[in-house]
């Protein structure tokens, strides 16, 4: 079992897309199933846009190599928007994978700026109760 694990691992490496793809496609599975099946009155009722706003929140991780500040600036804003108007979504998984996604593969001020301006966003989002 270990031998296979391991493969397993070795081949995601070299596949990074696909990784990033399975890894989307897992928080997306794991997002609306909770979604769909909790049904309490003090939350937004699932709705073709609430879902489409947990689908492009889950996008922005296959965009986390290539993309960094993208995948991290489309996940915090879906966040705060699910956040916002009470929807059961990504329970902000899809914001920490980008955010160290962010660290991991951008250097340089980029990185300096993106990431306070990420969380001077996430703050003020804090401070007044969004999240």
């Amino acid at each position: 079992m270990k031998a296979l694990l391991s493969r397993w691992a070795a081949w995601l490496r070299t596949h990074p897309r696909t990784a990033d793809l399975l890894l989307a496609a897992v928080v997306l599975v794991v997002s609306l199933v909770g979604h769909l099946t909790v049904h309490d009155p003090s939350i937004t009722q699932p709705t073709a846009w609430t879902v489409v706003l947990i689908v492009v929140t889950c996008a922005a991780i296959m965009l986390r190599r290539r993309w960094p500040i993208a995948a991290l600036v489309v996940s915090q804003s879906s966040e705060t928007v699910q956040a916002l108007f009470d929807i059961i979504g990504t329970g902000s998984i899809a914001m920490l994978i980008a955010a160290y996604s962010l660290g991991r593969y951008t250097k340089d001020r980029r990185l300096l700026v993106a990431a306070t301006v990420s969380s001077l966003a996430l703050a003020a989002s804090i401070t007044v109760g969004v999240v």
